[in-house]
This record gives structure tokens, sequence and C-alpha cells, in this order.
């Protein structure tokens, strides 16, 4: 088991999040990622440019589509399952809807700055129509990275 991901359990522990979400983004909704946005690959070894991640106590799932379903098959770190998004498997929030539902899991945490608005509610409604918790945290990825994070590129064009 990756330490990395042990780190990210103890702090949703610490947290009360039961199910934690990581998508593959940054502030803006960029395509391109900087390195200290590169949240996925630390914590999962994935590398690509679409994946998003769903972690529980027992389990650390990341989707991806089908440009990348060889590299993260090699990338992933120990722990972790790689889901694909088109191969008709279950959808990361379907995913997460029936098994935190499934196993008495009550709150869905993820740092709501990384995800899209246009798609939270149709991604999260079904969670709280199903009596889920869903709140914003601070970006646990990014406590477990700490000193080690990669340092935010300068963007000034002066």
């Amino acid at each position: 088991m990756s330490e990395r991901l042990n780190k990210l359990r103890a702090l949703m522990l610490e947290h009360k999040i039961d199910c934690y979400v990581l998508p593959h983004g940054d502030n803006h909704n960029s395509e391109y990622l900087a390195a200290c946005d590169e949240r996925i690959k630390f914590i999962s070894g994935f590398s690509g440019s679409n994946g998003i991640c769903v972690v529980t106590q027992k389990e650390a799932r990341m989707w991806t589509d089908g440009r990348y379903y060889l590299a993260a098959g090699k990338q992933l770190f120990e722990g972790w399952t790689m889901m694909k998004m088109e191969a008709n498997e279950v959808t990361w929030f379907k995913w997460a809807e029936d098994n935190c539902t499934a196993n008495e899991l009550k709150t869905v945490g993820l740092d709501y700055t990384q995800y899209p608005a246009s798609m939270f509610a149709t991604r999260f409604d079904p969670l709280t129509k199903k009596g889920l918790e869903v709140k914003s945290t601070e970006n646990l990825v990014d406590k477990v990275w700490g000193d080690e994070r990669p340092s935010r590129p300068c963007t000034s064009i002066w």
C-alpha cells in the first residue's frame, strides 16, 4: 500500500470524510496543469490529463478514458484500481453513490475549487438524495504533499 494513500486516509479520518473525490484540475479548470497542481499524479502515480480519483478507507479507484488505459495500468501505485470511463464500467459518481450508501458512509469530501461548478449538481445531487453529505474541505492531497509540492510557476509576462 502506498504511504501517500495511507496518509490521505488518515487525513480523511481526521476531517471526518468517508469518501474523498479528487478531480484532475486546478482552480481555473485548466486542461494542462502546472506540476504543483498534478495531484492525481502525486497521490496515485497516474500522469495522464484526464482522471478522477475516489478514495474510501477500503478502496482507491482512479477513472480515466481510453487514451490512458495502458499507461494507467502501468503507472498506478499499489493499492489503486484503474476504472475505464467509456468501457461500460460504472461511472465514478455512480460508484460513489452505490458504495458510500451501501457501506453506511455518510460524508463525501472534495475541494470545491477543483471541480467545475457547471457539473456539480449533476454529479453530486444524486449523492445528497441518497442521504450523503457532500462538503468542501481543504485539499487533503496538498496536505499529504506538504513541503515537497512543486512551487507555482511565475505567470507574469512583465
